[in-house]
């Protein structure tokens, strides 16, 4: 995962950084702060982890949702930096049962420039620390890669050394031949790709960083969408506004049943067939405490999902089709299935919106136990402005952002173990604090 982010001139960011923890982490500050562009780079950096340079401006708006606007003009040179760890599978593993992981830490520096309308990579830096055992000791891949457009001239110096782990004869081992990378780092495709053009082998390093660092849009769930009429030949995952809740459920309801892919759907990855109906069932309770299961059948004549949630009292049994839940619920549904099903960091921009305040208290114990449940160290970025959801945070979970002089910041509580004790002293709570200025 992400450690530590830094960006310059990326819309409302200049000289911007700030660190990820394991966890929750919750972005607070007022409208116009730049909590959006915060996730928007997040977003922006993940597109360039999957897509080309120029596919990934298109997809997030174009040049001018970008670059930041300084007066009438728009910077020429966005630079940027980014931290992490990640691990892979041994070769060994994926061929047997007896394998390893292998932890990769990385360190990545790059400038994306604009020379007469002409968009791409002049530099990228990449560093990538490599052990068997998360105790990375030498550095193992240094890769400082640039091109100058006036002379159409790419450098590219390569420093490799394999861990000493690793046997001469193996496959991990050929990997850090320098004459098999320069083949792949010295051509033109570099200045539309961040860290290599794409895998180039079996057990692939910096493809590795590209893999850790593609996150999926943040969520902001639009209920008219969770309830639009969804096409049989949607593939089971929730999108950012709620579409594909249904075909998703389908799935997990197909899986419990037993009758998995009996559409031919893409079936969820073996991180999400963790998900268990039951649990969701408890979680979609909170709501309200009737509800009793969840009913997803096929219309073939409008080659339709359709979704029926079924409340059960004591004296009857009744079922309500999705079109006909409140915002509330229809939103509150899609949210702990889109929280429930990824199997990466989490984003959401203001789950407050439409929600209860006993379910804005109940979404942050949900992504906590979510992210400490998964395969290594996982993190949520949310964005809000609750001071109810604030209420159920911890002081080292916040993050307050500002807008200085045009250029949003974001910091930590400097203080975090003395706000929990005024809070545990006085018995308000940190919403309380935020609203008045407490911090």
């Amino acid at each position: 995962m992400l450690k530590k982010i830094a960006v310059n001139n990326f819309r409302s960011l200049e000289d911007f950084s700030m660190e990820i923890r394991p966890g929750l982490n919750a972005l607070v500050g007022p409208n116009g702060a730049g909590k959006t562009s915060i996730i928007k780079w997040f977003e922006f950096l993940s597109l360039l982890g999957s897509f080309s340079l120029r596919e990934s401006i298109g997809k997030i708006g174009g040049a001018n949702h970008v670059f930041r606007r300084k007066g009438e003009k728009y910077s020429e040179m966005l630079n940027f930096s980014f931290t992490g760890t990640t691990q892979i599978n041994s070769f060994s593993r994926r061929n047997s049962r007896n394998g390893s992981k292998i932890y990769i830490d990385y360190e990545y520096d790059g400038t994306i420039s604009v020379v007469k309308n002409q968009i791409f990579f002049s530099r990228q830096t990449i560093s990538v620390f490599i052990s068997s055992n998360n105790k990375p000791s030498s550095k193992n891949i240094y890769i400082d890669w640039s091109y100058d457009i006036l002379t159409d001239k790419i450098e590219c110096k390569i420093e490799t050394a394999a861990p000493k782990s690793f046997k001469k004869d193996s496959l991990e081992h050929f990997y850090f031949e320098k004459k098999f990378l320069e083949e792949v780092l010295n051509s033109h495709s570099m200045l539309e790709s961040m860290i290599v053009p794409g895998q180039i082998f079996p057990i692939d390093y910096l493809f590795a960083i590209k893999t850790d660092i593609s996150y999926r849009k943040a969520f902001n769930i639009n209920p008219s969408q969770v309830r639009s009429a969804i096409d049989i030949s949607s593939q089971p995952n929730v999108q950012f506004d709620g579409a594909g809740t249904v075909s998703t459920l389908y799935e997990i309801k197909s899986q419990a049943l037993g009758e998995r892919n009996r559409y031919k759907l893409t079936p969820l990855d073996r991180f999400r067939q963790k998900t268990t109906l039951p649990r969701l069932i408890d979680y979609f309770k909170l709501s309200d405490s009737n509800i009793s299961d969840i009913n997803i059948e096929i219309e073939n004549f409008r080659n339709e999902f359709t979704l029926e949630v079924e409340y059960k009292n004591e004296s009857s049994t009744y079922k309500v089709p999705i079109f006909l839940l409140s915002d509330g619920t229809a939103k509150w549904i899609s949210l702990i299935t889109a929280i429930s099903t990824e199997r990466k960091a989490i984003f959401i921009e203001e789950p407050e919106n439409f929600l209860h305040p006993k379910l804005q208290e109940s979404i942050v114990e949900i992504i906590r136990g979510e992210i400490d449940g998964g395969d290594g160290e996982r993190f949520s970025l949310i964005t809000t402005h609750s001071e109810t959801l604030l209420n159920k945070l911890n002081p080292e979970e916040i993050i307050i952002v500002k807008m200085n002089d045009g250029r949003t910041c974001a910091e930590r509580i400097p203080d975090p173990e003395e706000i929990s004790k005024i809070i545990a002293d006085c018995g308000f709570g940190l919403g309380y604090f935020y609203v008045t200025g407490g911090f």
